[in-house]
């Protein structure tokens, strides 16, 4: 086992390592509990793939431990599986780089080849900074790969590093005649990546914790934020990065998508008057759309009952409608037409019911004109 410590203003690229406790955008406060995993495999995946190489980075209340878990010959593999086990019991949080689909699924495998206790995951929160990496910058750096990340955003460069498709062959070369020259490469390689993981950490936390700290004004990025956190059930956070994305963008499309992801959180949570104002804001910014007029019509008819303004936008709903092809949202024209239909029966049975209040009135006057004659 090689094992080293790190003070927290120690510099990776750009970024001190303590860069990671600034911003969280993931709500779990004991950074002792979060365990920074990265391992080396003899291959991509399968029955054959060994682990030989588990390395792990955790904060321990004052430095970062680095611990790299090196199997030198097969006899030595449970021990380190034993091992991994005990101390993963420490720890609430994973964070990997595509450790989800496979450095995890790889090292729990190799608990059922060797017949010993599995490895329980199941509690533990699993942050893959992969996912994030591609939902924040796919399409804005070449690729998503670790080494194009540290270059592109950490200011990070790799001298004199390994390839990873070069790692299995060292180690075999390593069990056939013991050299451990290499070797050493391999494990440089495998702390390269646990250190860039906690500098990547604080640069997708901060960019997930609100529009303004993402760098860049990106529709299709926000919504994809937006509806990450709308599917984590957190509506505020998921509101703050829609609305961004209908305040930044000049598009009249995506300012509608925009304003409907807005307006049906909004009215999930019961917050009627705040949704009917993204969506007058699109309708003024001239997004005449059947869908959006439709929900305000609905809106002045069952909360308001302000006929005469359900009246207007139903009217235009349908006029919309009629000039546009009809779009996955949109209402049908009979949905309209129904709902024209009792708007005007409601505005006229309002109206009689004025008319027959203004009558009584005015025979009341009558009335009391007639008596105070008669005295």
């Amino acid at each position: 086992m090689y094992k080293a410590d790190f003070l927290p203003e120690h510099l990776h690229g750009s970024l001190p390592l303590s860069s990671v406790f600034e911003i969280n955008a993931f709500e779990f406060y004991d950074y002792n509990r979060v365990l920074f995993l990265d391992c080396e495999t003899t291959g991509l995946g399968g029955a054959g793939t060994v682990v030989f190489l588990i390395g792990i980075l955790y904060f321990d209340g004052s430095k970062f431990i680095l611990e790299q878990l090196l199997m030198r010959d097969y006899e030595d593999e449970i021990a380190m599986l034993e091992y991994f086990r005990e101390l993963l019991s420490r720890f609430d949080v994973i964070v990997s780089f595509n450790g989800k689909c496979f450095d995890i699924p790889v090292i729990v495998d190799r608990y059922f080849y060797n017949r010993i206790v599995p490895l329980e995951c199941e509690r533990i929160e699993h942050i893959d900074l992969l996912v994030f990496s591609r939902m924040l910058w796919a399409g804005l750096i070449e690729n998503c790969k670790l080494k194009t990340i540290e270059r592109e955003l950490l200011g990070f460069e790799r001298y004199g590093d390994i390839d990873g498709w070069q790692v299995p062959n060292i180690y075999y070369d390593y069990l056939r005649n013991g050299d451990e020259s290499r070797l050493k490469e391999v494990i440089l390689h495998n702390r390269y990546d646990l250190m860039s993981l906690v500098s990547l950490f604080n640069k997708v936390s901060r960019s997930l914790s609100s529009p303004r700290e993402m760098g860049f004004s990106d529709f299709q990025r926000c919504l994809k934020v937006g509806r990450y956190y709308e599917r984590r059930r957190k509506h505020e956070k998921c509101i703050d990065f829609y609305s961004w994305a209908f305040t930044t963008t000049s598009s009249l499309g995506e300012k509608l998508q925009a304003a409907r992801r807005c307006s049906l959180i909004l009215k999930r949570a019961g917050k009627n008057d705040e949704a009917l104002r993204y969506l007058e804001r699109a309708i003024e910014c001239g997004c005449e759309d059947a869908y959006l007029l439709q929900e305000v019509s609905k809106y002045y008819e069952h909360k308001k009952r302000d006929y005469v303004l359900a009246m207007e936008y139903a009217v235009r709903g349908l006029r919309a409608l009629d000039e546009s092809k009809r779009g996955m949202y949109n209402p049908t024209r009979a949905d309209f037409i129904k709902r024209v239909s009792r708007i005007e029966r409601k505005i006229s049975k309002v109206s009689w019911r004025h008319t027959a209040g203004d009558r009584v009135e005015n025979a009341g006057n009558r009335g009391q004109e007639d008596y105070s004659s008669c005295a």
